[in-house]
């Protein structure tokens, strides 16, 4: 036991990773969900990111974007979030 604690090196240190999620998280007051669309590519190491939101009606709609060369506005992707959703994929768009 004392062994593997001492000299044990872990491949990845998550710690990092969840200050630095956090840490973006809590930098801005005014725009929490683009704060999550920078917080989350950031962390999958992405140029960029969406944030897709559900409404009451069970439409996804785009509540953020984050450094997207294209306007999402410009996309058109209304069956992307439900197919992600059933399926559980990630793509690279």
């Amino acid at each position: 036991m004392w062994l593997s604690k001492n000299f044990f090196s872990y491949k990845y240190d998550y710690r990092i990773e969840w200050l630095e999620f956090t840490a973006i998280l809590a930098s801005g007051k005014t725009d929490i969900p683009e704060n999550i669309a920078r917080a989350l590519a950031n962390l999958a190491k992405s140029p960029g990111g969406v944030l897709w939101s559900e409404n009451d009606a069970g439409r996804f709609t785009i509540a953020a974007n984050w450094n997207v060369p294209t306007s999402p506005a410009d996309i058109n992707l209304s069956d992307l979030p439900e197919w992600l959703r059933t399926n559980e994929w990630i793509i690279d768009l």
